[in-house]
């Protein structure tokens, strides 16, 4: 999967129902990796996130994350990244909003997206057509 980052990004605390790897082709993002002492299959709460780790990923980074792990991602707003997902381990995820100290679970792509965000996710072929052109001018595609 090809991530091509907007520059409107937020820092949810988040994992993943699988492993996968990243490669940094453009740009850079903030990436911060949490612990919690909450138990397995538990629902961790917000203010008891602790960082344990946190880096800047550049272009060239490689990394790998285990479906386990919390972590967000700050990106610039020219950051692309290749994912390479594994098989889903988990039926769903994390997401915190530190914020407001909220906590749930998410279950697939479409688990809480109201309609309207749901309409706003699809591509006008303009748009894919400039985003093509900006990798092919950073060598990202021939």
């Amino acid at each position: 999967r090809l991530h091509i980052f907007s520059g409107n990004n937020s820092d949810r605390v988040h994992n993943h129902r699988w492993p996968f790897s990243a490669l940094i082709l453009r740009g850079s993002y903030e990436h911060t990796i949490y612990s919690s002492p909450s138990s397995a299959g538990e629902l961790p709460a917000a203010e008891h996130l602790m960082e344990a780790t946190a880096r800047t990923e550049r272009a060239g980074s490689c990394y790998s994350l285990s479906e386990q792990f919390l972590h967000t991602t700050l990106a610039s707003a020219d950051c692309v990244s290749l994912v390479l997902r594994g098989p889903a381990l988990l039926d769903r995820s994390i997401k915190i909003e530190r914020e407001t100290n909220e906590s749930w679970w998410h279950y697939g792509a479409q688990g809480d997206q109201t309609p309207s965000e749901k309409r706003n996710k699809p591509m006008s072929r303009e748009f894919v057509l400039q985003q093509a052109e900006a990798l092919r001018k950073s060598s990202i595609l021939a």
